[in-house]
């Protein structure tokens, strides 16, 4: 399942940004090397993802998780492009430690999936229940 496509990525960057981190030569956005880095982090976030539900998170089933999701994919995704031409900016850093810190803990299942039945009550985002594991807002 993709949470994103290249023209997403090229939208959040913008067209010359995406040209610096994404052509060794040339003028044009490779979106072949942006799809590479967006498959590699998709398999990451999937493998995280998995240990929690076995559920295809679609947008039309599952819209607040599917919407999280991006938002990873797209913070992960520019900052691995952004990796190849350092420096890398302090916020796209910080959003890809906090992304993976995230991953971890819901791996870890101490935190869940944000729409309901994803991962049991008691991981569910804004749970009422005093006893729910702690969640951290990206």
């Amino acid at each position: 399942m993709a949470y994103v496509t290249s023209a997403m990525i090229v939208a959040r960057l913008g067209q010359d940004r995406a040209v610096q981190l994404t052509t060794d030569s040339g003028t044009s956005v490779d979106t072949a090397m942006i799809d590479a880095a967006i498959t590699r982090v998709e398999g990451r976030i999937n493998a995280a993802v998995r240990t929690r539900t076995s559920e295809v998170i679609t947008e039309a089933v599952y819209p607040a998780t599917f919407a999280m999701l991006q938002g990873l994919v797209l913070d992960m995704t520019v900052y691995h492009l952004a990796a190849r031409r350092p420096p890398v900016p302090d916020d796209w850093k910080e959003a890809n430690t906090e992304a993976l810190e995230w991953l971890k803990l819901l791996a870890k299942g101490e935190v869940g999936l944000p729409d309901v039945g994803m991962g049991g009550a008691e991981f569910e985002w804004g749970s009422d229940d005093q006893n729910a594991a702690t969640t951290r807002e990206l």
